[in-house]
C-alpha cells in the first residue's frame, strides 16, 4: 500500500482493503495535529482517567446526586478520585437515570459534576437513561453487535496506551502475538507500538502498511480488545467483520481456535502481498444497482469490491477499466475518489492467490460459531456449516464485501448498539449512514411503539488517549443499559481503594397529597351541611328543634402551614388569638357582636403529621333578650386528633374529645366606626429597642416564625405600651389573605408580644413562656386589617392588660376590656398532647365482624389434629372437605390426580418435634401433636424448638410456592397461642411466634396465598374458624369465638406509667449501650445522661476508640456529668461480651 495522503479525506478513503472507501464525507475536515500524534505514540497519558458512576430513579434525583457528590468531593480532600471511583462502582445500586464522569483529576470531576447538577454538557460527562428511548426500564436495551475493522485502519501505536494501562489487554495481546510471530518474518509488537528498534515512527508506519503485517496486526489488536471487554462483562449478541475483520470475528465467535486463525490470517496477508503490483480502486457515491448497471460486460476485469452503504460502493480491478468507471460517474456529477493502494482487493486480480490460500484454509479444523455471526460475504446470518467450508474463506477474499447489508440485517434482528473494535471510527461512520437509511423501515422496536436510539461506539480513536476513549465507550454502554459493565474490573489494579462513606441518595421528595384550599371544603350540601365561609372552619349546621349551632373544621400543618410559625418550647400550638377568631365568627352567625368571655382551658397542640378535628358548639339563647339585657349564648371549642390510620369515629379510635375553650357571646351592638384622636405615637412615649428580640425569645423557647414576627415598633409610657404590628407581606401570602378573617390571628398575636416583652427575663430564667389565658369584653369593629396601631394598658393585676387597636387612620379595629396571661412550661405543653405520637406505631388487634360467606364456597383440606377438629363445623355448613394426616398424604393425593383444594389448613402444634426431613411436604413433624400451651423447659430447648419450627415451615412454604398444582390454593397455618391478641394475654407457644414473623415476610411477596390464624382452641373459636379464614384477612386471631385482626396504629402520647422503683435509674450503676458510637447510640447516651441522670456509660462498638467521633462523644458526655468508656467488642461473640462485662467495676455494676 502506498503512503496515504495527509489530507483527511484521503486518509479516510485509503483505509482499505475496503473498510473506509466511502466515508470521506463522514470524517472530520480537521487535519490531524502533531500533538495528537505525539499523544498517541506515548505509553500512556500523564494521568489515567477514572470513571465516577451516578444513577437515580429520576432526572431530578440524578442532578441531586451530582450536587451531593460534588460537595463531598470538594470537602473530602483526603479521598483520592480512585477511592471515590471504586466506592461508586462497588457500593451503589444502579437505577434507570445514569451518568458517568470520566476525568483525570479532582478539578475535572468537580467541573463535570457542576455541569451535571445544572443540566449542562461538559467534557467527560456521559448521560443516558434506560427507558422507552434507551431500552425498557429495568432491563437491557436492544441487542449488541461487535464490528471488526479491515485493512487501512491500522496505525502505529494502536493499543499501546491500553497495553500500558490494562494488564488484561496486555496479556491477551501477548498471547495473540506469540502465535502470529511464528508465521511472520519479523515480530509485530515493534511495528504496532513503534518501539525504538526502528529508526522512527515513519519507518514503522511504512512497514505496518504492508499487507503481510497490516492484516495480522489488526487481527491481534481487535482480538485482544475483545478479550478485555469479556473480562469487563461486556458481551456480544452478534459479531461481524469487514474483510480481514471477518476472520477476527470468526475467531472470537469460536469458529477457529487461535492457532488456526493466526495461520490463516498470516497466509492471507502474505499471499496478497506477493501478488504482482498494479490495479486500481475507486470509491464512488452510487447505489449498488447503479454500480452493477455500469459494470455490465466488464466483470472479467473489474468488480464491485464493496457495498458499504445505500449510496457507497467501491470498484476494484484493472487500472484502465476502473478509470473508465470513475470517468463515467464523474461525468454524471457523482463524487469519485481514487484510492491509493498497492493492490486491487476483492477483484479478479486476486485470483492468482486463491488456490494456495484454499489449501491453507482446507488444512484447518472449524466449529460452529458460539456467537451468532452476520456474514459480510452474504449480508445475512451464517447458516449451519457455512463457515466450516474452506471455500467460504476463498470466496470471502474475492467477492464483494456487503457491509451495508450486514448492518441492515443486524438492525432487523434487534441490534441497537454497534461497538467498533478497530483502531478508529471508520466502521461506525459507515454503519451510521446505513442505519439512517433503515430507520424508516423500522419505525418501532417494541410494545411501546417507540424506536430505540442506535448507539455507535468506537472504542479507540487515533487522536484521543486510548484509556479515556475506552472508558467513554463503556460509559455510553452503561448509561444506555446496553451492557452490565463490571466497573470494578475497569479500574486499574493499583487504584483499588479503601472504603468511603459516600453521600446518601438524593430523594425527589415529591408531595402526593391532594392540595386543598384551607377554608374551601368543597360542596358539603350532599352531607346536609352548609359551609362556614372561614379559613379555619369547614361547615356550619343548625341543630334541629333548638337554636343551637355546630361549626366543624379540620386543621393541620399541611392545610394551614403558617400555624407552624407558632411553636412554644418546640410544640406547635393553635394561638389563643385563633380561638378568639373562631368565637368572633360564631358570634357573627348568631348576631352576637361581643365575646363577653373566653377562657382557654387546655392548649390545643397541632401534630407534625395528621390533623386536628374541631367542633365549635354554640348554645341556644339565654335570658329575656331585652335591649337592657341583650341575648347571651355560651360556646365551647372541642378538638381531637385524627391519627390518619383509623376511622373517623372517636369510639372506634379510642380518642376522646377535649374541651379547649369555653365562653359567652352577647348581642351587644358593635360601636359605630370610631376614631381615636390621640396622636401616634404619643409624644411622651419612649421607644424600645427591638434589635434581636425575636432571636432572644427563640432562645427562651418561644419560637415565633416569620408569619408571627409582626412587631415593628414599641414605645412605653408609664403603664401603657404602644406598638405598630404588621402582617408580613412576604410570608405565605398571609397579608393578602387577611380579608378572609375578622382579624388575622397572627396579626393579633403579634399585637400581644409587648406583653411577652415585659416577662422576657422571667421566661428565660425559669423556663416559662407567657400566653393569653382569658379574654373579656372583646369587640371587633372592622375586619381585614393588615396593620395595627396597638395600645396596651396594664390593669391592677399586672398579668392582665386592656387592648385597643386601630388601623393607620385611627379607626378602631378591636378592643378588649381585659386580657389575662399565664405562664406555661414545656412540661405543661407535653401533658396537653391528647393525641398520638407522630412517628411511633404499634400493632392493635381489633374486632372483626365476620362476613356471611358460607364455608361451602371452598373445598377444604385439613391437615393435623388441630385442623381436623374443624371438620364438624364444615359438616354442618355442607362444605366439601378432606382430612389428611400430614402434608405427605396431600402430596400423594395430588400426584394421584386428586383436584387441588381451594383452602388447605395445616395445624402447627406446639411440640418438640424431631429434626426436619428433606421435604416439607412429606414432613409429618409439622403436625405432630403435643398438649396445647406446652413450651420447652429451658432457653436452649426453646431455641431448638424455634429453629425446628421455622425450618419446617420455611421448607413447606418454599415447596408450596414451587408446586404449580397449588398455585390456586390458599394455605392457612393454624397456631395456638403464638400472638397476644388481647390485653394481658401471654404467648404460650413462643416457637411458633417466630413462624408468624417468617410467614408475614412471605405474605408480602406472595399476597393472597398464605394465611395465619391463631386460636385458643375453644369450641366457639373452632366454630368461627372457617368463616374467619374466608374473611379476606391475611392474619387473624380467634379468642372465645371473637375474631380479631392486626392493625397499625399510632401510640397515644400519654400512657400510664407504673410508679415503681423499678422504673428508676441507679446513678451509680453502669449502663451498656451496644453500637454506642453510632447515631442511635449517641442519642440514647445523651438521653440517659440528661433525662435519667445516668452517670456511668459503657459504649460498645466494633472499632472501639477508633470509631469516628468517639473521643468527642466521651467529652460531650463528660460535660453532661456522665463518665463514658468506649470499648471494642463484637456483640455477636459470646466470649467477647463476657469479657466486656467482666471489665465493669464492682462499685458501678
Amino acid at each position: 500500500m502506498t503512503e496515504m495522503s495527509a489530507e483527511p479525506e484521503c486518509v479516510a478513503d485509503a483505509m482499505s482493503e475496503m473498510s473506509a472507501e466511502c466515508v470521506a464525507e463522514a470524517v472530520s475536515d480537521k487535519s490531524a495535529e502533531p500533538e495528537c500524534v505525539a499523544d498517541a505514540m506515548s505509553d500512556k497519558p500523564a494521568l489515567l482517567p477514572i470513571p465516577w458512576l451516578l444513577s437515580a430513579k429520576s432526572e431530578r434525583a440524578l442532578r441531586g446526586q451530582a450536587r451531593r457528590l460534588r460537595q463531598f468531593a470538594a470537602r473530602a480532600s483526603d479521598a483520592r478520585p480512585a477511592d471515590v471511583a471504586h466506592a461508586l462502582a462497588a457500593q451503589r445500586s444502579v437505577f434507570d437515570h445514569r451518568a458517568v464522569v470520566v476525568a483525570e483529576d479532582r478539578d475535572g470531576f468537580l467541573q463535570a459534576l457542576d455541569a451535571l447538577a445544572e443540566g449542562r454538557s461538559a467534557d467527560g460527562l456521559i448521560e443516558g437513561s434506560v427507558g422507552p428511548r434507551g431500552g425498557h426500564s429495568g432491563r437491557r436495551r436492544g441487542k449488541t453487535a461487535m464490528l471488526f475493522a479491515g485493512q487501512g485502519t491500522q496505525r502505529v501505536g494502536m493499543g499501546r496506551q491500553l497495553y500500558a494501562a490494562h494488564p488484561a489487554y496486555a496479556d491477551a495481546l501477548d498471547q495473540v502475538l506469540a502465535e502470529l510471530d511464528g508465521h511472520l518474518d519479523q515480530p509485530l509488537r515493534p511495528l504496532i507500538h513503534a518501539s525504538a528498534d526502528l529508526a522512527d515512527v515513519a519507518d514503522a508506519a511504512d512497514v505496518l502498511d504492508r499487507t503481510r503485517y497490516a492484516q495480522p496486526a489488526l487481527f491481534a489488536v481487535q482480538v485482544a480488545l475483545f478479550r478485555h471487554l469479556e473480562r469487563l462483562g461486556v458481551r456480544a449478541d452478534f459479531v461481524a467483520g469487514h474483510s480481514i475483520g471477518e476472520l477476527a470475528a470468526a475467531h472470537v465467535a469460536g469458529v477457529l481456535p487461535l492457532a488456526a486463525a493466526c495461520r490463516l490470517v498470516a497466509a492471507r496477508g502474505r499471499l496478497m502481498e506477493q501478488l504482482a503490483p498494479g490495479g486500481a480502486m475507486v470509491a464512488v457515491r452510487a447505489s449498488e444497482a447503479e454500480a452493477r448497471q455500469a459494470l455490465d460486460g466488464r466483470e472479467a476485469r473489474v468488480s464491485v469490491a464493496a457495498v458499504n452503504g445505500p449510496a457507497s460502493v467501491v470498484f476494484s480491478g484493472a487500472e484502465d477499466e476502473v478509470g473508465n468507471m470513475a470517468d463515467w460517474f464523474a461525468e454524471r456529477g457523482r463524487r469519485v475518489k481514487r484510492l491509493r493502494t498497492g493492490h486491487a482487493f476483492h477483484s479478479p486480480l486476486m485470483d492468482p492467490m486463491l488456490e494456495e490460500f484454499q489449501q491453507v484454509a482446507a488444512s484447518l479444523t472449524y466449529s460452529e460459531p458460539a456467537i451468532p455471526m452476520v456474514s459480510t460475504l452474504t449480508g445475512d446470518i451464517v447458516a449451519a456449516g457455512e463457515l466450516s467450508d474452506p471455500e467460504y474463506w476463498v470466496r470471502q477474499v474475492r467477492r464483494t464485501v456487503r457491509f451495508g447489508d450486514a448492518i441492515s440485517r443486524l438492525h432487523t434482528d434487534g441490534v441497537r448498539t454497534f461497538m467498533e473494535l478497530g483502531p478508529d471510527g471508520t466502521l461506525s461512520a459507515l454503519a451510521e449512514e446505513c442505519l439512517e437509511a433503515t430507520a424508516d423501515s423500522h419505525p418501532a422496536d417494541d410494545d411501546t411503539g417507540t424506536p430505540q436510539e442506535n448507539l455507535l461506539i468506537p472504542l479507540l480513536r487515533p487522536d484521543s488517549p486510548e484509556p479515556g476513549t475506552l472508558l467513554t465507550g463503556l460509559a455510553r454502554l452503561h448509561t444506555h443499559g446496553a451492557a452490565a459493565v463490571n466497573w470494578p474490573a475497569a479500574l486499574p489494579e493499583r487504584d483499588r481503594a479503601r472504603h468511603l462513606d459516600l453521600p446518601t441518595y438524593a430523594f425527589d421528595h415529591h408531595r402526593y397529597w391532594v392540595d386543598t384550599s384551607a377554608g374551601h371544603p368543597g360542596d358539603l350540601s350532599a352531607a346536609g351541611l352548609g359551609t362556614a365561609g372561614h379559613p379555619l372552619l369547614g361547615s356550619a349546621v343548625a341543630l334541629a328543634e333548638s337554636q343551637e349551632l355546630l361549626f366543624t373544621g379540620r386543621l393541620s400543618l399541611r392545610t394551614h402551614p403558617w400555624l407552624a410559625d407558632h411553636a412554644i418550647f418546640g410544640t406547635v400550638l393553635l394561638p389563643g388569638t385563633a380561638i378568639l377568631e373562631l368565637a368572633v365568627r360564631a358570634g357573627d352567625e348568631v348576631d352576637c357582636g361581643t365575646v363577653e368571655e373566653l377562657t382557654l382551658r387546655t392548649p390545643l397542640v397541632l401534630p407534625e403529621q395528621g390533623s386536628v378535628i374541631l367542633q365549635l358548639s354554640v348554645g341556644a339563647p339565654q335570658g329575656p333578650q331585652t335591649p337592657e339585657e341583650p341575648e347571651r349564648r355560651t360556646f365551647a371549642l372541642y378538638a381531637r386528633e385524627d391519627d390518619g390510620l383509623s376511622s373517623s369515629s372517636a369510639a372506634a379510635t379510642g380518642t376522646e374529645w377535649t374541651c379547649h375553650a369555653t365562653g359567652v357571646l352577647t348581642g351587644t351592638a358593635r360601636p359605630a366606626e370610631e376614631h381615636t384622636q390621640e396622636p401616634w405615637p404619643p409624644a411622651d412615649a419612649a421607644p424600645v429597642d427591638l434589635d434581636g428580640w425575636y432571636e432572644q425569645l427563640a432562645g427562651a423557647g418561644l419560637g415565633y416564625g416569620p408569619v408571627f414576627q409582626g412587631l415593628r415598633e414599641v414605645w412605653r409610657r408609664g403603664d401603657e405600651v404602644f406598638a405598630v404590628v404588621t402582617l408580613p407581606e412576604s410570608t405565605e401570602g398571609q397579608a393578602a389573605d387577611a380579608a378572609r378573617y375578622a382579624l388575622h390571628p397572627a396579626l393579633l398575636d403579634a399585637a400581644l408580644h409587648p406583653v411577652v416583652l415585659r416577662h422576657e427575663g422571667d421566661a428565660a430564667a425559669d423556663g416559662h413562656g407567657w400566653l393569653p389565658f382569658s379574654w373579656t369584653g372583646v369587640t371587633v369593629a372592622a375586619s381585614g386589617a393588615s396593620t395595627l396601631h396597638v395600645r396596651l394598658t396594664v390593669r391592677t393585676d399586672e398579668d392582665a392588660v386592656g387592648l385597643l387597636a386601630t388601623d393607620a387612620s385611627g379607626r378602631i379595629v378591636i378592643s378588649a376590656g381585659s386580657l389575662a396571661f399565664r405562664p406555661v412550661s414545656a412540661e405543661q405543653l407535653q401533658a396537653a398532647r391528647t393525641g398520638y405520637h407522630d412517628h411511633l406505631f404499634r400493632i392493635e388487634w381489633r374486632p372483626l365482624h365476620l362476613p356471611t360467606t358460607p364455608a361451602r364456597t371452598a373445598d377444604w383440606a385439613l391437615i393435623g389434629p388441630g385442623a381436623r377438629r374443624t371438620a364438624a363445623v364444615l359438616e354442618r355448613n355442607g362444605a366439601s372437605w378432606q382430612a389428611y394426616p400430614d402434608p405427605a398424604a396431600l402430596a400423594e393425593a395430588l400426584a394421584a390426580g386428586a383436584p387441588a383444594p381451594g383452602m388447605v389448613v395445616i395445624s402447627c402444634e406446639p411440640d418438640g418435634a424431631s429434626a426436619p426431613t428433606d421435604s416439607a411436604l412429606t414432613d409429618s413433624a409439622l403436625t405432630d401433636s403435643a398438649p396445647a400451651g406446652s413450651a420447652p423447659a429451658d432457653s436452649t430447648a426453646l431455641a431448638d424448638a424455634t429453629r425446628q419450627a421455622t425450618t419446617r415451615v420455611l421448607a413447606l412454604l418454599q415447596e408450596w410456592v414451587a408446586d404449580e398444582r397449588l398455585a390456586a390454593c390458599r394455605l392457612a397455618l393454624l397456631t395456638h397461642g403464638s400472638v397476644t391478641a388481647t390485653p394481658d394475654e401471654p404467648v404460650s407457644d413462643l416457637a411458633h411466634a417466630a413462624v408468624w414473623g417468617l410467614v408475614r415476610s412471605v405474605q408480602t411477596e406472595n399476597p393472597d396465598r398464605f394465611l395465619l390464624a391463631d386460636t385458643d382452641d375453644t369450641d366457639a373459636s373452632r366454630n368461627a374458624l372457617p368463616a374467619a379464614l374466608l374473611a379476606g384477612e391475611p392474619q387473624i386471631a380467634l379468642r372465645n369465638g371473637a375474631v380479631r385482626i392486626p392493625r397499625m396504629t399510632r401510640v397515644p402520647v400519654r400512657q400510664p406509667q407504673p410508679s415503681t422503683t423499678d422504673a428508676d435509674w441507679d446513678p451509680e450503676a453502669t449502663v451498656l449501650i451496644t453500637g454506642g458510637t453510632g447515631v442511635l447510640g449517641r442519642l440514647v447516651a445523651r438521653h440517659l445522661a440528661t433525662a435519667h441522670g445516668v452517670r456511668h456509660l459503657l459504649l460498645a462498638t466494633r472499632r472501639g476508640t477508633a470509631a469516628d467521633g468517639a473521643a468527642d462523644l466521651v467529652a460531650e458526655l463528660a460535660g453532661l456529668g456522665a463518665e463514658a468508656t468506649v470499648a471494642a467488642c463484637d456483640i455477636g461473640d459470646r466470649a467477647a461480651v463476657a469479657a466486656l462485662l467482666d471489665q465493669v467495676p464492682a462499685q458501678h455494676p
